[in-house]
């Protein structure tokens, strides 16, 4: 396994181990947006959907 996986792996491991109230929404956070990965992994045209949401809210606030 690659270094810098095992170390994300790790990262992720000790924030959710924190029991502190403060850390509850990051930590819901990223459940919710490893949920999503996966099921784009499961059904890619969701991940290609979500694609093309950013790049339209990213060409909408462009400057004229």
């Amino acid at each position: 396994m690659n270094k810098i996986v095992m170390l994300i792996e790790a990262m992720f491991r000790i924030i959710q181990s924190i029991p502190s109230p403060k850390a509850e929404p990051f930590k819901r956070w990223l459940a919710r947006v490893g949920k999503e990965r996966i099921d784009e992994i499961e059904n890619p045209e969701l991940g290609m959907q979500r694609t093309k949401a950013i790049y339209e809210n990213l060409t909408e606030n462009l400057p004229v």
